[in-house]
């Protein structure tokens, strides 16, 4: 198929992909979720495209809470600058299937808070990233998040959108120290935390996860949609897409010690407990239950169109 070529704008900040992000500091929290609500979000976000050969099925009951410091992201062509992003994430791990037989692991990143507009726009634009813009508290000295805001809204006829606290990390005493270098047989261990009606056996999943984690290709999985100008209940364009993640270098991996806690506060705009299902106590806390820390670089490679819906020139 014959595309017409990208218009670059003055003033635009779509950049253009590959995307090369160097120094990144991540931490995870691994939460215990409801296997079955995930594959309800699953469905409805990644199963519905008309046409897609590919289905995506939770691969283990649990999301991981993944706060990120990029220390520097380029694009291409080179020498056009560099930018700093701080993240903050939850997502899970989904077995993909052609037809009725295993295909491979993707990531798939449901809920993404971003401290950098600019690469809000482009993450959407280009990939169909779930990216919102917010504000960050960070650990002293460093652009690493503990804590994380954006705009929400309980869909009240009268309330306003307001910027609002939707997560934060509780940190264990002492959780600088006692901790261990990390493998990846490591991750063996949510084999035994796993419970619930899984596609894959929970021995099967993880060391699926494990193979997937050593080839150095992190499949990510998106919806790309616009919505019609049109008709506003439609999309004008959508797209069921993967790119891959491509791990360049991994400088280090780090258990971090038992005791951490996230803070969660579940809005009717950013659902972030009932949709993915995670599993909290009274008072909107998940325990984690495996906590570890990475220093990466990667690149995002260009992405696959998997199955395509919407306009066309003919219509």
């Amino acid at each position: 198929m014959a595309l017409p070529p990208f218009i670059e704008l003055p003033g635009s900040s779509t950049y253009q992909q590959p995307y090369y992000l160097q120094g990144m500091n991540s931490q995870v929290y691994v939460l215990h979720a409801d296997f079955n609500q995930l594959v309800k979000t699953t469905d409805k976000w990644l199963n519905t495209m008309p046409g897609s050969e590919y289905r995506y099925v939770p691969l283990l009951p649990f999301v991981f809470c993944n706060p990120v410091w990029i220390d520097r992201i380029t694009w291409s062509p080179g020498g056009t600058g560099w930018m700093r992003e701080s993240d903050y994430n939850f997502g899970y791990y989904m077995a993909c299937f052609k037809g009725l037989e295993f295909h491979h692991i993707a990531v798939a990143q449901a809920y993404l808070i971003v401290d950098n507009p600019l690469t809000v726009s482009a993450g959407r634009e280009v990939f169909g990233y779930r990216k919102a813009f917010g504000s960050m508290e960070y650990l002293s000295g460093t652009y690493q998040p503990s804590a994380v805001s954006t705009w929400v809204s309980n869909y009240g006829p009268d309330e306003q959108v307001q910027l609002t606290e939707v997560s934060h990390i509780n940190f264990p005493p002492g959780w600088g120290a006692a901790t261990r270098m990390a493998k990846f047989e490591d991750l063996l261990k949510l084999a035994e935390l796993a419970i619930g009606d899984l596609v894959l056996d929970a021995i099967t999943g993880v060391t699926r996860l494990i193979e997937h984690f050593k080839s150095g290709n992190l499949p990510v999985a998106y919806l790309l949609q616009l919505r019609d100008v049109e008709f506003p209940t439609s999309a004008g364009y959508q797209a069921l897409v993967e790119s891959i993640m491509q791990i360049t270098r991994l400088n280090s991996a780090w258990f971090l010690p038992s005791g951490f806690t996230i803070q969660l506060t579940d809005y009717a705009s950013y659902p972030l407990i009932s949709d993915l299902g995670i599993k909290v106590d009274a008072n909107g806390v998940a325990e984690s239950v495996m906590s570890f820390q990475t220093n990466w670089d990667c690149t995002l490679l260009p992405g696959t169109v998997l199955a395509l819906a919407g306009r066309t020139t003919a219509s």
